[in-house]
């Protein structure tokens, strides 16, 4: 079984995770778009991406669909680095219309021999409306 908890690219209430993100210094991948003549723009919201999350002792036999934001500029989440975190998703949850915002987990910059993964946070947004 599955539960859907994303959040579209497009939604307002991204906006305001964004700015609360950026209130506690937590620097996010930008969504960027081509645009003929201009190239690429960046815009002031995250690029997200999907995650799946399975974890029998949390949330029983049941999958998880979140996203996750990449931070490229936190090469290991500190714990006043989370503090933050769960700061702005907190605000976020109070300032936004319709979606509260859950942490997950963090994951520390990685790399092998030849290539590097950012940083990222993953969250769940739930509907307040229940």
């Amino acid at each position: 079984m599955k539960e859907d908890y994303r959040i579209d690219q497009g939604d307002p209430d991204l906006k305001v995770l964004a700015k609360e993100l950026t209130k506690q210094g937590i620097r996010f991948r930008p969504e960027e778009y081509y645009e003929e003549g201009k190239g690429f723009i960046k815009t002031d919201i995250p690029e997200l991406r999907e995650a799946s999350v399975r974890n029998l002792e949390k949330y029983g036999d049941v999958s998880r669909e979140g996203n996750y934001i990449k931070t490229p500029f936190t090469y290991g989440w500190t714990n006043d680095d989370v503090v933050k975190l769960e700061k702005a998703l907190l605000n976020a949850s109070n300032r936004s219309e319709k979606t509260y915002f859950e942490l997950h987990d963090v994951s520390d910059q990685e790399w092998d021999e030849d290539r590097t993964w950012d940083a990222s946070f993953t969250f769940f947004s739930l509907s307040k409306a229940g």
